[in-house]
């Protein structure tokens, strides 16, 4: 089983209004699991086997679905927010 979520996802553009520099600033945390070894900037290595994971993992015969839903809303200095998580299901053929 493996996962790609991001826990921090923010990106801006400014335009200095004087020299109209552009400035990119991007703050992101991704998280994986085994898809992705990443020791730094320079050192971002892909250790999936991609025949192994189509065959062992993703094209099994133990197939299924499943998605998390999220609604959050603000008014005035009320914030409601709500979420499902782990709607789905698995249509188990082989142990």
């Amino acid at each position: 089983m493996n996962d790609i979520s991001t826990a921090r996802n923010d990106l801006s553009i400014y335009t200095d209004s004087e020299i109209y520099e552009l400035t990119l600033t991007g703050d992101y945390q991704v998280n994986t699991s085994s898809l992705v070894e990443y020791n730094g900037l320079d050192d971002l290595n892909n250790v999936v086997d991609v025949d192994e994971l189509l065959r062992g993992q993703l094209l099994t015969k133990n197939q299924g679905i499943a998605l998390d839903l999220g609604a959050k809303i603000t008014l005035s200095d009320l914030t409601i927010a709500a979420s499902v998580l782990d709607l789905g299901f698995i249509n188990w053929k082989k142990k």
